[in-house]
């Protein structure tokens, strides 16, 4: 009895003990908030799935570089119904790995529950990485997936697989079904990162992309794709009789094509009748090596026709062709392909036709920084004016500095490079200024210039403190004579980032109506522009600038006699 009577009440004691417990347990598990989210997965890293964040509203989920196992899996479902979420509209699997103890159809298998209680009507969804999807069939089993109901198919937005093996034809079909669905409203598919070695797949997926009426970007870039696989890509585009309506953004960056791509290429910017906006080739070293006249021809011509329409905002507008292995010959064919005569206006009301080229990208190509400088020299003034953003970096964007240690001879050549240098300086700047619709001109490497800024300012202190201890002047090969030669990062700082500011404002100046309020960057600008002024000028130009910022003309007066001070200097 007294054992009993004991334990009972022991019990009794325990069960005191153990219930207001429950409640705060309750209590400490994950709130929306996303730091109480945080500080629960500090305490209690056993309860919730590690590298997981959800959005305030549940809508979206992005789950980063997590080992996909069973247990890992449970997590997710439960830390998803914890909080809810039984609508998330975006997911995200990024740089996921799949673990040792799950096996590849499993991990699928659950991945399909999780979409159908927690992510039924999904609008986005992101696979990237090669670890995680071991096989076609997994990825067939998700794209399959996501036809199986008319919602699923319709609502989907976005679209991005990483696959390890190559792709084969079922991947190929089963997304050319979900291309083609009807009323399908994919229109983003990335497949960046996954092998299209397989000819017949890359030729099924072509009449996919062919036949969707809803796909405006398609991101194919680092896939491995050949001259050969190309072709076939592109004979199936042009066997479709409606051919490409929508696509606007065609990215091939990273592929192994060669010069021999250069006429398929022709065929896809005609394939895409005028809608393409965006077409990035850049990282093919080998495109526009040992090129022939007649492939360079057909691929000039069709450039030609994509950026020349009739109507505004329409026809192709950003080209990128860095890391493309052309040399100056064909630069200066691609910059003569989009430059206008001296004779030709594009302001007159007579013109049936604009160029829509917006942005050019050619840079890290092996060319010389001198000779790229004399390219803009001679093409600045005979660009469209459509164009706002070029980017000319050369691969070795810094020339070298010549040493300091040698012959006469060597310092009569290095002083000659030197006038060389200031003369296509001076007029790559004059040209420049007459040029006001350019925005963004890309010269030198930004790391590069940095790095430059750095061993010059090293290089100046050095020169100083041997001067000190020798009491010698020194020559400086950023000298000439007496003349003082900037290096790269001054020249553009001081002489050619002010022109391009000049014409941003002017940009932004027309697109303001005039009962907005004057633009409160003017003031500003100026006191930057001419901050090398005296006292009396400063306090001149702060009074001139109040009154210039209710006088746009007259911000372009100051402007222009500051630059034509700069280019006369």
């Amino acid at each position: 009895m007294g054992n009993s009577s004991s334990s009972s009440s022991s019990t009794g004691v325990r069960r005191e003990r153990t219930e207001p417990v429950k409640p705060q347990q309750r209590r400490s598990k994950p709130s929306v908030g996303s730091k109480t989210m945080k500080l629960n997965n500090n305490k209690n890293k056993n309860r919730i799935f590690p590298n997981v964040s959800f959005t305030n509203d549940d809508r979206s989920c992005a789950v980063y570089g997590s080992l996909f196992e069973l247990k890992q899996i449970k997590l997710l479902t439960k830390e998803a119904r914890s909080r809810q979420a039984f609508d998330i509209r975006r997911l995200s699997l990024l740089s996921c790995t799949l673990g040792l103890d799950c096996e590849p159809h499993v991990l699928t298998n659950k991945l399909l529950k999780f979409f159908y209680k927690h992510a039924p009507n999904m609008e986005w969804l992101l696979i990237t990485g090669p670890l995680l999807l071991e096989n076609n069939d997994q990825a067939c089993q998700i794209v399959n997936y996501l036809t199986t109901e008319k919602s699923r198919a319709t609502q989907l937005q976005r679209l991005g697989l990483g696959l390890a093996p190559p792709a084969n034809v079922q991947l190929a079909t089963a997304l050319t079904k979900l291309l083609q669905y009807p009323g399908s409203a994919l229109n983003d598919l990335n497949l960046h990162g996954m092998s299209w070695k397989n000819k017949r797949a890359l030729r099924s997926l072509g009449q996919g992309i062919a036949g969707s009426e809803a796909l405006k970007s398609l991101d194919m870039s680092n896939c491995r794709i050949t001259d050969e696989g190309l072709h076939g890509f592109v004979e199936a585009l042009a066997a479709s009789k409606t051919g490409i309506v929508a696509l606007q953004s065609l990215t091939l960056r990273g592929n192994n094509l060669t010069s021999a791509s250069l006429p398929d290429l022709a065929k896809l910017i005609l394939a895409c009748q005028g809608c393409l906006r965006s077409l990035d080739l850049s990282g093919m070293p080998e495109l526009f090596q040992e090129a022939t006249t007649e492939r360079m021809d057909v691929f000039l011509r069709a450039l030609e026709a994509a950026t020349t329409t009739r109507a505004a905002m329409t026809g192709l507008q950003e080209l990128f062709l860095s890391n493309t292995g052309m040399d100056s010959q064909v630069a200066k064919q691609i910059l003569e392909q989009f430059s206008v005569s001296s004779s030709e206006t594009e302001t007159t009301t007579n013109t049936s036709s604009w160029s829509s080229l917006q942005r050019i990208d050619i840079s890290q190509n092996s060319m010389p920084s001198r000779l790229l400088q004399e390219l803009l020299a001679d093409y600045l003034l005979r660009l469209p004016s459509s164009l706002k953003e070029l980017s000319i970096v050369p691969s070795k964007a810094l020339d070298d500095q010549p040493q300091q240690d040698g012959d006469d001879d060597d310092v009569s050549s290095e002083r000659h490079s030197m006038a060389q240098l200031v003369e296509t300086r001076n007029a790559v700047r004059q040209a420049l200024h007459s040029n006001n619709h350019l925005t963004q001109l890309q010269i030198f490497d930004p790391k590069l210039l940095a790095q430059a800024r750095g061993q010059h300012r090293h290089r100046q202190r050095t020169n100083q403190q041997r001067q000190e201890q020798e009491s010698i002047p020194l020559m400086s090969p950023c000298f000439e004579g007496d003349d003082h030669v900037l290096n790269d990062s001054e020249w553009y700082d001081t002489q050619i980032l002010p022109i391009l500011e000049r014409n941003a404002l002017a940009e932004r100046l027309a697109k303001s109506s005039p009962n907005e309020p004057p633009l409160a960057v003017w003031p500003q600008y100026l006191a930057r522009t001419l901050s090398n002024t005296t006292s009396e000028g400063s306090s001149r130009n702060r009074h001139s600038s109040k009154s210039v910022a209710h006088s746009p003309t007259m911000v372009f007066q100051v402007l222009d006699r500051h630059l034509v001070s700069i280019c006369t200097s």
